[in-house]
């Protein structure tokens, strides 16, 4: 009796071990994502308020909304599995764009690494930097007057002033959450920057499309997005009018109730390698053999945002990759500051 029972444990412990075994397998070989998701049944679209049916004689619909395009920035899977979405960044070649194209940005501060980035990888025949603050110390920084002298028709500091950009904007709630950068793109169109952006790349291949970016994975909510809206476009006109943080999802919905072909949400990684797995690693860290993906990855994408480390670390690949080659870039017109 004893023997049996002695038996059947060890039995039940060499399938316990082999249960155990083949679940350590399964993780060396999978990288498992366990998500657990509670929806509730959204309220129906509301309408569009009118913006279509009253567009701007400054906005051509059938070039803007139905024209060809050259790239295409969405893709058509889910780019979930490993490096996926790096790679599908590395298919959109660089090209030229013709109209001339404004960048913004806002910050108190200078944003020196954001400015260096722009004038390292943007094509400067065509691209413009606007620097918005609401004070006048961009003016008397001296890094930025060198910039100026260098490059005049590159950088543009302007002071900001809600009342004027609010005076010329369609109808719009003052506690709109997004309403700054939805003036700056309504009043002279172009691409909106974070402050704490670095570019990586020529924007250009996207600028075909007016697009915003895909949100946080983890939270879903827009942690500052890179978006792209042409002057006085009716998908702006349209965003503000929705008070809310989430207005892409929403005008999303609005649009398509009206059989209106939406705007573009491209990928995160392409400008937020941070938001989404794989995610970009820390700053501090030093690549090893096991990370040369990021190599690979940072000569495809076009951006990625700093986030709350700001203070770039002095030692770490966002140092040794990226900034020191923009400065390297930045030497030969004798403007290269120490990052």
């Amino acid at each position: 009796m004893l023997k049996r029972r002695f038996r059947q444990r060890r039995s039940y412990l060499r399938i316990a071990c082999f249960g155990v075994g083949l679940f350590l397998l399964g993780l060396y070989l999978y990288k498992p994502h366990i998500r657990i998701s509670i929806y509730h049944e959204e309220p129906p679209a509301e309408n569009l308020t009118g913006c279509f049916g009253r567009v701007s004689r400054l906005y051509n619909v059938s070039q803007r909304i139905y024209g060809p395009k050259r790239t295409q920035i969405q893709s058509g899977m889910s780019l979930r599995r490993g490096h996926d979405c790096y790679a599908f960044a590395g298919t959109i070649q660089s090209h030229a764009v013709p109209e001339p194209t404004f960048y913004h940005t806002y910050s108190k501060a200078v944003p020196l690494l954001l400015i260096n980035s722009f004038l390292a990888t943007q094509n400067l025949t065509n691209a413009i930097l606007v620097l918005w603050s609401d004070q006048d110390s961009h003016y008397d920084d001296q890094t930025v007057l060198r910039y100026l002298s260098h490059l005049p028709d590159a950088l543009s500091l302007r002071t900001l002033d809600i009342q004027e950009l609010r005076e010329e904007a369609p109808q719009h709630s003052l506690n709109h959450p997004d309403l700054l950068r939805l003036l700056v793109l309504w009043n002279f169109g172009g691409v909106w920057l974070e402050n704490d952006t670095i570019l990586t790349r020529d924007l250009a291949p996207l600028l075909h499309h007016e697009f915003v970016t895909q949100p946080d994975c983890t939270t879903k909510q827009d942690p500052g997005m890179m978006a792209h809206f042409h002057l006085q476009s009716p998908y702006v006109c349209e965003a503000l009018s929705i008070p809310t943080l989430d207005w892409p999802k929403n005008l999303f919905q609005r649009l398509a109730k009206a059989s209106i072909p939406p705007f573009a949400t491209i990928p995160s990684c392409f400008v937020d390698g941070r938001a989404c797995a794989p995610r970009l690693p820390e700053f501090s860290k030093q690549l090893g053999k096991q990370d040369e993906w990021v190599r690979d990855a940072l000569a495809k994408i076009f951006a990625f945002r700093l986030g709350g480390d700001k203070a770039v670390p002095p030692k770490g690949w966002v140092k040794t990759l990226v900034l020191e080659k923009h400065e390297r870039f930045l030497s030969r017109w004798n403007m290269g500051v120490g990052l």
